[in-house]
């Protein structure tokens, strides 16, 4: 895709009618029937990982630079709020429709780590080096 920056992550929403490309700066929402950007989320900046949770109507980007979560309605694309996050230059992003949580993780552990989303803890985590 052209424009301004690299991409770091893509999320098909549920039955496929947009991608988000997050672009270092910004979210792109592509259709993809047509290719055309109906919309572009703003303010996120250092933007890693997208995150939707349609059964709430919203979705969610982890913003590295800032270290941030953006939240945003998923019908319009506006950026609703803003929230700090728990851990600096946040990266891989998830929501947990059981616990209705969103949770990031950080870019420079080199592991994946296992969360158990009831009780809030790590359960598990698995180094990815070298």
């Amino acid at each position: 895709m052209a424009g301004e920056g690299s991409w770091d992550d893509l999320v098909v929403e549920a039955g496929g009618k947009r991608l988000f490309v997050s672009r270092g700066s910004h979210v792109l929402a592509v259709d993809t029937a047509s290719g055309k950007v109906p919309g572009d989320i703003q303010g996120t900046e250092g933007v890693h990982g997208i995150a939707l949770a349609p059964e709430l109507g919203h979705g969610f980007t982890s913003n590295g630079r800032s270290s941030t979560v953006s939240v945003f309605d998923l019908p319009t694309l506006a950026v609703t709020s803003t929230v700090k996050a728990t851990c600096e230059n946040p990266d891989a992003i998830l929501c947990d429709a059981s616990s209705k949580r969103v949770f990031v993780n950080i870019e420079d552990k080199n592991e994946i780590a296992v969360l158990d989303a009831q009780e809030m803890t790590v359960a598990a985590r698995w180094p990815l080096s070298p």
